[in-house]
């Protein structure tokens, strides 16, 4: 009968280092500073972006409704520019010689005298 015995080789740390324990220990990405701080600085970036968002869409909000309030003014002001040449084209008709003189015929019976009327002097 042949036996065939089987060996078994294990290898065994010489210097008795645990290299198992020491690559578990050993974080694969570590940050200078500690935990603490990048907890403590993400809470910060976090509150900016959050109070630049809310003021960004504050100002558009303003800027909004400034642009209707603008847009509002303008067509006002057009619409007294309007009024305003209306009104300037009425005065000058008013003010003319001619409608001066009709006025003084229909209100006052006011006539304008022809060359051949005598005056009197007193």
């Amino acid at each position: 009968m042949n036996y065939q015995s089987q060996v078994h080789f294990t290898a065994q740390p010489i210097t008795g280092l645990k290299l198992k324990q020491q690559l578990r220990g050993r974080k694969a990405l570590s940050l200078p500073g500690g935990n603490s701080f990048w907890y403590s600085l993400s809470k910060v970036l976090c509150a900016t972006v959050v109070l630049v968002f809310g003021l960004t869409l504050l100002l558009g909000n303003i800027a909004k409704q400034t642009s209707g309030v603008i847009q509002a003014v303008e067509a006002e002001h057009h619409t007294i520019r309007n009024e305003q040449m209306i009104l300037l084209a009425e005065r000058a008709r008013l003010m003319s010689k001619s409608n001066i003189v009709d006025q003084a015929k229909i209100e006052l019976a006011l006539y304008v005298p022809r060359e051949g009327q005598v005056y009197k002097l007193r």
